[in-house]
């Protein structure tokens, strides 16, 4: 299964990356009537995905993991620059990535008044939808023989995991001495994940001929506010649909791309980059329609992280 989905999404970059030969390398042409101020960039992505959980081990001193979503992301980014007088950037960016995801999680146990929750779960065919768009500004100067172009913004980030449709196999155990419950579900729910957050950073581009160059890119995110809403009502009809609120964390996105000068109103690049995400655990919400019934839960403590190759066309 996993190797089938593999050659999927190897199947669906092959024919992005086809389009950019086929539709935009023939028409970058039309980049001669735009105004040089003005930069485009269009690209394709792939990406090593990687989300786990994790809440404080019984002595308190460590994190534990409690699950783990991972998988192959592929999807397409684009870019549009407009240079202002006195070298100020404006900058709009969006990304969309697409995948399907595996799921997993370890025996573990939570107590909390006498009562303790225990999982063994496996999911495949997870599909996730992962969209991200930014504006910023930035001033265009020279350092140390480099251009550099440090940068702030605004941005969302919108993530849909679609659990329901999956393939599940394990168990939950759930046992509370009052009242008495052991309960066997087998059922997933989807999640809507959204962030606001600063982004802060700068791009570093160094000329190494009159065809090469080469450029590094690293932006720290500032957390504003998540929201993580958990469809529980699917799994579940004693359970209520919940949003629980996230206020702590940070992100980190990095980038090295390599330029080539296809001719005098287009590049085209190859971008590795690195993406991580640290939030902390999200405020405590009742989730059980039985008003008699006061526990709560919260959103973990949880790391994503994604590390993968773009390829892209500036015009």
């Amino acid at each position: 299964m996993v190797n089938q989905i593999l050659i999927i999404q190897q199947n669906i970059f092959r024919k992005l990356t086809l389009f950019l030969v086929l539709f935009v390398f023939p028409y970058s042409t039309f980049s001669q009537e735009w105004n040089k101020p003005y930069r485009f960039t269009f690209g394709v992505q792939s990406s090593n995905y990687s989300y786990r959980e994790f809440i404080p081990s019984l002595d308190k001193k460590s994190d534990s993991e409690i699950m783990n979503i991972q998988g192959i992301m592929t999807g397409v980014n684009g870019t549009i620059e407009y240079i202002a007088i006195k070298k100020i950037v404006f900058g709009l960016n969006a990304q969309y990535s697409y995948g399907i995801l595996h799921y997993s999680s370890n025996f573990y146990r939570i107590y909390c008044f006498d009562s303790y929750i225990a999982s063994t779960i496996t999911e495949t065919d997870i599909r996730d939808h992962l969209f991200e768009t930014k504006v910023n500004i930035g001033y265009s100067t020279n350092f140390l023989g480099f251009e550099c172009i440090p940068k702030l913004g605004f941005a969302f980030r919108y993530l849909y995991d679609n659990q329901q449709e999956a393939k599940l196999s394990g168990f939950v155990l759930e046992r509370n001495t009052f009242p008495q419950v052991n309960k066997l579900n087998s059922k997933a729910y989807n999640r809507i994940s959204r962030y606001l957050y600063i982004p802060i950073g700068f791009n570093l581009t160094k000329i190494i001929s009159d065809k090469w160059s080469s450029s590094f890119g690293f932006e720290f995110d500032y957390f504003i506010k998540g929201w993580q809403s958990s469809f529980l009502s699917e799994a579940d009809t004693n359970m209520i649909n919940i949003r629980n609120n996230q206020t702590k964390g940070f992100g980190l996105h990095t980038s090295l791309s390599l330029t080539r000068l296809i001719n005098e109103t287009m590049h085209i690049s190859i971008v590795p980059f690195i993406n991580l995400w640290k939030i902390e655990k999200s405020d405590q919400v009742k989730f059980f329609k039985d008003p008699l019934d006061k526990r709560t839960g919260n959103e973990p403590k949880n790391t994503t992280f994604n590390i993968g190759l773009s390829l892209k066309i500036e015009m």
